[in-house]
């Protein structure tokens, strides 16, 4: 009985080792676990100053955007209003346009086209008054 005795106290004393390896192990486990649990922590006590942080910079980047939207919506009126400013200037210069066309029609029915009848007309009488004075110059076939 004393060997069943000893058995069971070697197997207590293997089980019991066993038991404090995996305390050992079990501790260091929980050692990492409450390391991380702290950082964890540390890291929530920074979130509300780099929240702030972010607040403030988003705050900042907004008022530049709301800035670049308003210069892009007066650049934009501006530009509406240069375009309108041109389509006056085009309609001037059109009407400008068909006034010449109708003093240049003008010019050709109502001035160089009676200029050019009347050319016509001083030519032929030139041209018959040559003849006229050809014919008077001309000795008659019985005086010559």
């Amino acid at each position: 009985m004393e060997l069943w005795v000893q058995v069971a106290t070697v197997i207590a004393l293997l089980s019991f080792a066993a038991l404090c390896l995996y305390g050992i192990f079990t501790l260091k486990d929980i050692r990492g676990s409450l390391a991380l649990v702290q950082n964890i922590g540390k890291s929530l006590e920074q979130l509300p100053a780099e929240m702030k942080e972010i607040r403030l910079r988003l705050l900042g980047t907004l008022k530049n955007l709301e800035e670049t939207s308003k210069n892009a919506a007066m650049i934009t009126h501006k530009i509406h209003n240069d375009l309108d400013s041109t389509d006056g200037i085009f309609a001037e210069i059109e009407a400008l346009t068909r006034q010449i066309r109708k003093v240049r029609e003008y010019i050709q029915t109502g001035v160089l086209q009676p200029l050019g009848s009347i050319a016509i007309t001083l030519s032929a009488l030139g041209k018959g008054s040559e003849a006229f004075v050809e014919t008077l110059r001309k000795p008659k076939r019985g005086q010559e």
